[in-house]
């Protein structure tokens, strides 16, 4: 539990972030249809949710399941998360009938703002307590983390990321000082964040496992951390997995495609969307209707992607088709009006590979690279989500700063101070831009 506890040194830059994280969820919560989503009582809260929560391609899946509990998210890719939100969803009923409101926006607003709090101050301790940079180029890199616009969002959207992103920087921070400290990654932790990982969403598992084989190196592989590390936790996942699969999900799912069948007969224009969401997906060239396989995608162009979504839309918003969803109505691609936005984007790319180089001997950063090679071989390579891989943001975005910190550790202190007023000005350029463009899109 002392990684819990906020260090003296943390206090100013902790109350800031939790500031604005609050003010980031008060935004979100009492600007998008609060009147609507804070209804209670026998209402349908799928038509209530899933009809007027848009934000980008985050799904609503949290908040119809803490209203009222049903397994939406897919059991293949998320074994654990309708479970882990079970409980809540029964406080949430209980706070139903005590105050006559819906508190689902409120619950997840709460645990949001600790998620990422929590993820902030990881990331701090990584740049601070692993990498060993100067009190204030910790600080700095970390709310120049914060300044991205999609993991501004991961800090308000009810879906799972801010889950991952939290799991993951602890994870980083534990193997960081286990590694520092010439010392191996004890396997009971190993089993419980690959647990709590996994169970959130399946590719994180491969990043655990990752975290532990550069820790720990051959020992990883020994049979019998294998079997208690890995695979008596994947045992117990896939049993929750089959709990849901052919019990529960089976029936709703055998009610929902009644009530989808009978709504298309109905209903004109639902049955019109189906029909456009369908040939939006041919023409997308979807792999497979496959659950695993789902939301992967070939033909799409790798350089537009890396350009205008990897690394433009989860860094900075692009106002023209603001937080649309590319599964309705957004293009796969849109350009930015504006050459300033690109050369943003250049600054930061380039502050990336620089630190990448700088830090080529670091055994820690190479941890974090395969992470985020990983994750590009998924998006990439494999396709998976490829056309909307900015929601993705939160799985890899917080190895960017992580590189840069290797930058500004081996800068002479003339050229610190100008790799410091660059991320500065980028820092707040980022800030204002995004900032003014979430505030325009949840006030409308």
């Amino acid at each position: 539990m002392k990684l819990f506890r906020i260090k003296r040194e943390e206090w100013i830059a902790a109350f800031i972030m939790l500031l604005f994280l609050i003010a980031l969820n008060v935004l979100a919560v009492s600007m998008n249809h609060y009147e609507l989503f804070t209804r209670s009582g026998k209402l349908g809260y799928w038509t209530i949710f899933w009809n007027h929560y848009h934000v980008s391609g985050f799904d609503s899946f949290t908040y119809i399941i803490l209203s009222h509990w049903r397994p939406l998210y897919s059991a293949y890719r998320h074994p654990l998360l309708a479970l882990m939100i079970w409980p809540f969803s029964q406080l949430n009923e209980w706070l139903m009938h005590v105050t006559g409101y819906n508190c689902a926006v409120f619950i997840v607003a709460f645990f949001l703002i600790a998620l990422m709090f929590y993820s902030f101050i990881f990331a701090y301790r990584i740049l601070r307590e692993v990498i060993c940079l100067k009190r204030f180029d910790a600080t700095l890199l970390s709310f120049f983390l914060y300044s991205f616009a999609y993991v501004m969002l991961t800090a308000i959207v009810p879906d799972h990321f801010a889950i991952s992103m939290f799991i993951l920087t602890l994870t980083l921070y534990v193997a960081g000082r286990d590694m520092q400290k010439q010392r191996q990654m004890k396997g009971w932790k190993v089993a419980l964040y690959y647990f709590l990982a996994t169970g959130v969403t399946l590719t994180n598992g491969i990043k655990i496992f990752l975290a532990q084989w550069f820790v720990n190196g051959k020992k990883t592989w020994h049979w019998r951390n294998l079997l208690f590390t890995f695979v008596l936790p994947t045992a117990v996942l896939f049993g929750a997995f089959l709990y849901q699969d052919q019990g529960i999900v089976a029936e709703d799912e055998q009610k929902s495609q009644h009530i989808f069948e009978e709504r298309i007969k109905k209903d004109s224009v639902f049955a019109k969307r189906v029909a456009e969401n369908k040939e939006r997906n041919k023409e997308k060239k979807l792999v497979s209707e496959n659950e695993f396989l789902k939301s992967t995608y070939t033909d799409v162009s790798i350089s537009k992607t890396i350009v205008e979504n990897l690394f433009g839309e989860s860094i900075q918003l692009h106002d023209r088709w603001l937080l649309q969803d590319v599964n309705h109505n957004r293009p796969v691609f849109v350009n930015y009006r504006h050459l300033y936005n690109y050369a943003i984007e250049a600054i930061i790319i380039l502050l990336f590979l620089c630190g990448i180089w700088q830090g080529r001997h670091s055994r820690f950063l190479w941890l974090c690279m395969s992470w985020f090679a990983f994750d590009m071989l998924l998006h990439l390579v494999l396709g998976f989500a490829i056309i909307e891989p900015y929601i993705m943001t939160g799985h890899w975005i917080f190895v960017m700063p992580i590189a840069i910190a290797f930058l500004l550790k081996s800068a002479n202190s003339k050229l610190l101070w100008g790799l410091r007023t660059v991320i500065i000005l980028t820092m707040a350029y980022l800030y204002v831009y995004n900032g003014y463009w979430l505030v325009q899109f949840f006030m409308r």
